[in-house]
This record gives C-alpha cells, sequence and structure tokens, in this order.
C-alpha cells in the first residue's frame, strides 16, 4: 500500500483524460447519443435504471414503511419490496442491453 487515498490520482488523471476526450468530440457523443435515444431499446435501459436507481432507494427508505404499516413486519415487507422492484430493474436493464446487441447484429446484416 503506497499511502491512504493513492487511487484518487490514477482517477483523477483518467477523469481528466475522458473529459478532454469529450472536449474533443462532442458533437460526434451528441449526434451518437441522439441516434441512440431514438432505438426502441433505450426505453428499457432507462426503464430499468429507473426502477433500479431510483424507485427502489425512494420505497427502500424506513420511514415510509413504518409510515405505511405500523407493525412489526414492516422491515421485512420493505426489503422484500426494495429487493423485488431493484431485481425488476436489473432485469429490466438486462433485458434492453440484449435488445441492443441483437440490434446491432441485425444493423450490421443488413448493412453487409
Amino acid at each position: 500500500m503506497l499511502f491512504k487515498g493513492a487511487y484518487k490520482y490514477p482517477v483523477a488523471l483518467l477523469g481528466v483524460l475522458a473529459l478532454s476526450r469529450l472536449g474533443r468530440d462532442r458533437q460526434r457523443l451528441r449526434n451518437e447519443l441522439s441516434a441512440f435515444i431514438r432505438e426502441p431499446c433505450f426505453f428499457f435501459l432507462a426503464f430499468g435504471f429507473f426502477l433500479a436507481a431510483i424507485v427502489a432507494q425512494i420505497l427502500g427508505q424506513s420511514e415510509l414503511w413504518h409510515a405505511l404499516i405500523e407493525t412489526s413486519s414492516a422491515r421485512t415487507a420493505k426489503r422484500v419490496f426494495e429487493e423485488t422492484v431493484e431485481t425488476i430493474g436489473y432485469l429490466t436493464l438486462f433485458l434492453g442491453a440484449i435488445e441492443t446487441s441483437s440490434l446491432k447484429g441485425i444493423k450490421e446484416t443488413r448493412n453487409s
């Protein structure tokens, strides 16, 4: 181990390199992102991320569940519901990724 926090310097270097590359190719990135957003598979990816990262975290708050269910089973219900929504979100992301890769394969086949 070098010293505490040594990871920050290589990560900062990678961040600076990524941002400089982004600055140079921002028009290309904008075109690629706008084309990807128009694809049908983008809905699955965005919805899966929304479920896994936002909805599951909001529904995972203990205060919400204790206000809804005033029994000792509130903690169990909270965990089951939160994990179920999160799993559905991850599965939706997975299906979106499969659809994205299959769509790319279909487009490459058509262009050949």
